[in-house]
C-alpha cells in the first residue's frame, strides 16, 4: 500500500503539536497550583502578621494609657506640694517680665512667681507692629527721635525700663500700640534680679527673632542679668534653640506644675535648659539649695 508522505508528515507533526500543547497546559495548571499554594500562604501569614500587630498596638495603648494615668497623679501630687516646695524662694526678689510673641499667653506665671515670694515689677509685651508695621523715618519725625535702626530703638526700650527707671517713652509706645506696658511696683523699683522672657511663636520668623530676642538676650547678657526664656510644649515653632546659643536659661513647659516648679529654680539661679522636648537637657533642676 502506497503511503502518502505529505499525510504522514503532517500527522506526526500534528501529534506533537498536540503533545507540546498537553505538556504547556499541564505546566500552567502546575504552576497555578504553585502560585495559588503561595498566595494562600503569603495571604496567612500577613493575617497573622496583622494579629501579632493588632496585640502590640492593644498592648501599647494599655502602656500608653497606664503611664498618663501615672503622669497625672505624679502632677496632682507635685500641685498640691508645689507650695511648700516654692515658698520663699524668690524671697526678696525683683522679677522683670518680657514678652516676644503674641501667639501665645502665659497668664499664670506672674501669679505663680508671687506664690514663690518674688515681687513682679513690670510686663513689657513687644508687639508685631512694632516688628512688621513701624516705620522709622515717620517715627522719628513724630517723636523727635533719632533712632537708626528698630535694633536700637528696642534696646533704648529696655535702657529707659531697665536702668533710667523713666516709663513715660514705654508708655507713649504703648499708646500707640507698638509695645504694652504695665508697671506694678509703685513709685518703680531699685533693680530687677531675673528676667522671664516669654517665647515662641506660630511659624519661623528669623527676622522678629533677632530684632526681639536676639537684642534683649544681648541685653541682659551685657547687663549680667539673669534672664530665663519660657514657652508652652504644643508652641508650634520653639525658641530654645536660639536662646540656648546665647547661653540662656530655658524652659519649654512653663504650662505644667513641673515647669512652673523650674522656672522658680532658675530665677533663684539654677541655670540650663529644662523640660520635656528633645532641646531640653533635664525635665527640672536637681535640687533647690
Amino acid at each position: 500500500m502506497h503511503i502518502n508522505m505529505k499525510y504522514y508528515v503532517v500527522t506526526i507533526s500534528a501529534i506533537f503539536i498536540a503533545l507540546g500543547i498537553g505538556i504547556l497546559i499541564g505546566f500552567n495548571l502546575d504552576g497555578e497550583m504553585f502560585f495559588s499554594e503561595q498566595q494562600t500562604q503569603i495571604i496567612q501569614k500577613l493575617e497573622e502578621r496583622l494579629v501579632e500587630v493588632k496585640s502590640q498596638k492593644e498592648e501599647l495603648e494599655i502602656a500608653v494609657q497606664t503611664f498618663e494615668k501615672n503622669r497625672e497623679q505624679l502632677n496632682n501630687y507635685v500641685e498640691n506640694s508645689s507650695s511648700s516646695i516654692i515658698e520663699n524662694e524668690l524671697e526678696g526678689k525683683t522679677i522683670g517680665m518680657v514678652y516676644t510673641t503674641e501667639d501665645y499667653f502665659y497668664p499664670n506665671v506672674a501669679e505663680f512667681i508671687k506664690k514663690a515670694s518674688g515681687e513682679v515689677a513690670f510686663e513689657l509685651l513687644l508687639k508685631d507692629t512694632l516688628a512688621e508695621e513701624l516705620d522709622m523715618n515717620a517715627f522719628n519725625q513724630e517723636m523727635g527721635t533719632g533712632f537708626e535702626s528698630k535694633d536700637a530703638l528696642v534696646e533704648y526700650i529696655l535702657k529707659t525700663i531697665m536702668e533710667d527707671k523713666n516709663f513715660e517713652f514705654a508708655n507713649a509706645l504703648s499708646e500707640k500700640g507698638y509695645v504694652k506696658f504695665t508697671l506694678y511696683k509703685e513709685g518703680g523699683f531699685d533693680a530687677v534680679d531675673s528676667v522671664v522672657i516669654a517665647a515662641g511663636s506660630m511659624d519661623e520668623n528669623k527676622a522678629k527673632m533677632d530684632l526681639f530676642d536676639g537684642n534683649i538676650t544681648r541685653y541682659f547678657n551685657q547687663k549680667n542679668i539673669n534672664a530665663v526664656e519660657i514657652e508652652k510644649k504644643n508652641v508650634e515653632f520653639s525658641y530654645v534653640s536660639y536662646y540656648k546659643k546665647s547661653k540662656t536659661s530655658t524652659i519649654d513647659n512653663v504650662d505644667s506644675i513641673t515647669g512652673k516648679i523650674s522656672l522658680v529654680m532658675a530665677l533663684g539661679g539654677k541655670n540650663g535648659h529644662f523640660g520635656e522636648k528633645e532641646t531640653a537637657e533635664e525635665l527640672m533642676p536637681k535640687k533647690i539649695d
